[in-house]
Parts: structure tokens; C-alpha cells; sequence
């Protein structure tokens, strides 16, 4: 038996990539999150301790985001431990440019950018290119 495959309803099935701006509600299966802001910073602290990159130089982009549940029944949004299928994140800068590398200012390694500023380098998964931005304070 033969049957016909239409590619445009197959292309149409499938889940289609969105980027959300900071402020606008996005939903994800039963949950609406939205992120109010977004900052880069050197550690993060919290009641219960503060956080320090592994690596000197690393920092943390810190989000503050605020995550409802529409559905019926309660869950927790993000896990405790993931296995593969949860719930991840990733930064994009805009334009389809993914957050992959920081270099920052280094006092150990002489390395000043502008008076203690770093510099942020993202790809564009789909055109390949890189772009670099940076922050100075």
C-alpha cells in the first residue's frame, strides 16, 4: 500500500522556534513564565549562600521571571535533577544569536577591558556568524 506524505503538513506539525522579548508572557505546556529582567553579575547570593563561577572570570546571568501554572494539577517547574527530558534554558541576545563565551577582565592575567568590562560572544545558529558584544563599567 502506498500513501502520499505532503510536506507542508509535515512541516507545519512540527513545534515552530520563538524568541520572546523581557516582559512578554510565553507559554510552555501548562506554564506561563515571564522574565522581567536580565543582568549579568559576578556571583549570586541567596539565603541560603552565594554562588561563585568554578572558573575565575565566569559569571552568571541572573534572571528574575515569574512562572504560573495554568494547568489543573500542581507540578514543579523546574526540576530538582534533570534528566534530559526537563525543562532548559538558553540566552539569546536577539537575531538568532545563542550566548556562547564570556571574557572578562582578569587582574591575575592582566587583562583590563575598558576599565573592568567583559565581552559576551554570541553564533547565530542559523547564518553561522559570531557577534561580539560587550559591557564596561
Amino acid at each position: 500500500m502506498e500513501t502520499d506524505t505532503n510536506p507542508t503538513e509535515a512541516a507545519s506539525s512540527e513545534e515552530e522556534e520563538k524568541i520572546y522579548n523581557i516582559g512578554e508572557a510565553a507559554q510552555l505546556k501548562d506554564w506561563e513564565i515571564t522574565v522581567a529582567s536580565m543582568q549579568i553579575v559576578p556571583t549570586v547570593s541567596a539565603d541560603y549562600g552565594e554562588f561563585r563561577p568554578d572558573e575565575e572570570g565566569n559569571q552568571y546571568a541572573q534572571i528574575a521571571a515569574t512562572v504560573s501554572n495554568k494547568g489543573k494539577q500542581t507540578d514543579k517547574f523546574l526540576p530538582s535533577f534533570g534528566f534530559g527530558d526537563d525543562v532548559s534554558v538558553k540566552l539569546l541576545f536577539g537575531d538568532g544569536y545563542e550566548f556562547m563565551l564570556q571574557i572578562a577582565s582578569d587582574e591575575k592575567a592582566n587583562l583590563n577591558i575598558v576599565d573592568n568590562g567583559n565581552f559576551y560572544l554570541a553564533k547565530n545558529s542559523q547564518t553561522g556568524e559570531w557577534r561580539l558584544y560587550c559591557d564596561f563599567y
